[in-house]
């Protein structure tokens, strides 16, 4: 027996070490080899190729805030390559890996310990996320760290008997930052308040019958006074920059547009070139042509048929109160354009109103004047001041109440209060931009939280084996088995009064059941849509704890059972390791599959363009929609000028093109191909997405 514990000790941390290792290193190639995908492309493209004020546009959930913060910095001192971007993510699974083996080695014996520590680290779905620039896999990192802390004040609060409110300020300060890299984690935030919550009142009731220590109240130090009053000016600054984001948006300040065209030729159309809207048409009554929409406008544009004679002999343009008159000398200077049946003049910078003293807007042409946007953003800054203070009013009042009555005392509530307060200030407003932009309609679902959430995590985790759904059903089948042992073992261990074996299951079960819980709530009390795939990742890690745990309190509950658990805890640890050994990959990921090849599509694209004698001066590339923010990455990254894209949704534009880069189901067939001269270059393994290839002599005309 000494020699089989000595072994234990000497392999053990080995083992540790050795599988970390490895893990970081998998975690790590992907992070260098796997191609940009669609996601993280317009990350790079919409927050952090542009100026600071960027990090702060929360109209698409694409925003993952802290991950977006993050990778500006790496952006800033290393560069675009994808590593450097993807840095943060990697960096976060280093927290995992540290925090999800202090979880299971100061709570189980090391047998559990080490097959613990694979699971949560097995699950290839999982360790996709860190690998990537988003921000699941940092929320993932500060969860694990944060339910750490949290095992360690419930472990001091029952068994050491001492107070550990220290270890509950880090616990909800980190969960507070999970919730910062995806909204998601909120849900996580809120049960582990309610949990709080709940705890203290019981351990009220009880504590002048225990010998439970009860945090008392101090004095908060220089560091903490000067760490909130930075973060008291941070919070003012976000949340300003917000408000102006958001009134910018709603493009309220903007004044009418109107254009008159003296004789205009048949078919003359004038358009607005919009600044969040594209090209948007006005409308034609009485011989004027009107735009009345709250619309940003950067110019006007006349669409003039090419048979009409070169000149148009006089134009006027109101915008508000003021009218711009135009002559044909004038005209002729205005940027032009055209196709084979029209020609397009696009209004100069003469042609505008006084122009804003804000930089984003100072190309908008009808600008309704600066004395209403700033007076409006301080107006709505006030608005959301008073909603804080009173809502902080409101807070104080409840903490004061609970403290009289000895429901919660005012030190317990500190740490709870301090950091939600906190979270607040930072996620309300770009909550209230999601619904307010219905951000949430890019995986929005009704099929409810069994299709939606568990079943879409089960099929995700399987990696692409098991297509029929009856393994998902099977496996689903084990999780309802787990929670019914766990509801078996809480009566077992309530009966021996033998609790503690148990709490740290009881706190994961109410954690993962609180989570689920908040979710449903909010899908029918704000129409949210359920999680679905990655953005409910976070459950995964979290049932993984619940399950070691179990495993863990089910050896505890009889001598006998310890031989069952342990063969239980040999196959399961044996078929994550097959399961990891099948679906690991370190060339795509399971979410952007799509776009595994994209990388690789381009630098066979500049190799078969350097082939040629000649190197033409541009080289046209259609795809597929989805490949268009990686495209534009690689394209800016790589220096690739000379290529050119635009999108293909049906086969008859593929001859526009000199390549295409399609999905299997734009490919059309092979007496198309052989007809209009189009040649498949490569297949691609990963993906199955096609490159072809259209021969010069092939109309380019179109269809």
């Amino acid at each position: 027996m000494k020699l089989s514990r000595k072994s234990i000790t000497i392999i053990y941390p080995g083992f540790i070490v050795v599988s970390s290792m490895f893990l970081l290193v998998y975690v790590v190639l992907n992070a260098v080899r796997v191609s940009f995908s669609h996601d993280e492309a317009i990350t790079f493209l919409n927050y952090l190729s542009g100026d600071i004020f960027q990090l702060f546009n929360f109209i698409s959930p694409n925003n993952h805030f802290l991950n977006t913060v993050l990778a500006k910095i790496s952006y800033f001192f290393g560069g675009n390559k994808e590593w450097v971007l993807r840095l943060p993510n990697v960096l976060a699974y280093v927290l995992y890996l540290v925090f999800s083996f202090r979880l299971v080695h100061a709570w189980t014996r090391k047998p559990l310990a080490a097959a613990g520590f694979l699971l949560l680290n097995l699950n290839p779905y999982v360790l996709d996320f860190f690998s990537l620039c988003r921000g699941y896999g940092l929320s993932m990192g500060f969860m694990v760290a944060a339910l750490f802390f949290y095992v360690s004040f419930l472990d001091k609060t029952f068994s050491q008997h001492t107070p550990g409110s220290k270890d509950l300020s880090w616990s909800l300060g980190l969960a507070a930052c999970a919730c910062l890299a995806n909204l998601a984690l909120l849900n996580v935030y809120i049960g582990l308040a309610i949990f709080t919550i709940g705890l203290y009142i019981i351990l009220n009731r009880k504590s002048r019958r225990t010998e439970i220590i009860l945090p008392g109240a101090r004095k908060p130090s220089m560091a903490k006074n000067i760490y909130f009053l930075a973060f008291a000016l941070f919070s003012l600054f976000f949340n300003i920059v917000l408000v102006g984001q958001d009134i910018i948006f709603s493009e309220r300040f903007t004044e009418p547009v109107t254009v008159k065209v003296s004789d205009p030729p048949a078919n003359t159309a004038v358009y607005g070139i919009s600044l969040f809207h594209g090209e948007v048409p006005f409308v034609y009554q009485d011989g004027l042509w009107t735009f009345k929409q709250e619309f940003y406008l950067s110019a006007i544009r006349l669409r003039i048929p090419l048979s009409s004679p070169d000149k148009i002999e006089a134009l006027e343009v109101r915008i508000g109160p003021r009218t711009f008159q135009v002559n044909p000398e004038q005209i002729q200077k205005w940027r032009k354009d055209q196709n084979n049946r029209y020609r397009f003049l696009y209004s100069d910078d003469s042609i505008a109103l006084k122009r804003a003293t804000f930089a984003h807007l100072r190309s908008v042409i009808n600008w309704g004047g600066d004395r209403p946007f700033y007076l409006s953003i301080l107006g709505r800054f006030a608005f959301v001041a008073a909603l804080f203070a009173v809502l902080f009013g409101l807070v104080l009042v409840l903490v004061g109440l609970f403290d009289r009555r000895k429901i919660l005392t005012k030190e317990q509530l500190h740490p709870l209060v301090s950091a939600s307060f906190m979270l607040v200030s930072l996620v309300a407003y770009p909550v209230y931009l999601f619904g307010k932009y219905q951000a949430f309609v890019y995986w929005e679902s009704d099929k409810g939280f069994f299709q939606d959430t568990i079943l879409s995590l089960i099929r995700s985790s399987l990696y692409g084996q098991g297509r029929s759904s009856g393994l998902a059903y099977l496996i689903f089948s084990l999780v309802l088995l787990s929670f019914v042992l766990f509801l078996v073992l809480c009566f077992f261990f309530l009966r021996q009064k033998a609790f503690s074996k148990i709490r740290i299951s009881f706190f994961l079960m109410a954690l993962l059941f609180i989570s689920a819980l908040s979710t449903v709530g909010q899908n029918i009390l704000f129409q949210t849509p359920y999680l679905y795939e990655r953005t409910a990742v976070f459950f995964i890690p979290l049932f993984m704890l619940f399950l070691i745990f179990l495993i863990q309190s089910l050896a505890d509950s009889h001598p006998k059972m310890k031989i069952p658990v342990a063969s239980l805890l040999v196959v399961v640890t044996v078929l994550s390791l097959i399961h990891f050994s099948q679906t690991s990959s370190t060339l795509w990921v399971q979410d952007w599959k799509t776009g595994a090849d994209t990388k690789g599509m381009l630098q066979e694209i500049r190799q078969l363009r350097e082939k040629d004698s000649v190197p033409p001066d541009k080289l046209r590339l259609g795809i597929h929609w989805l490949f268009s923010p990686a495209i534009s990455y690689y394209r800016m990254k790589e220096n690739m000028s000379w290529l050119e894209f635009g999108l293909v949704d049906k086969p008859g534009q593929i001859p526009q093109y000199d390549y295409c880069y399609l999905t299997p189901e734009l490919i059309p067939d092979k007496a198309f191909l052989k007809t209009r001269k189009i040649s498949i270059v490569k297949r691609y393994k990963n993906s199955g997405n096609y490159l072809l290839k259209v021969e010069k002599t092939t109309d380019r005309r179109g269809l």
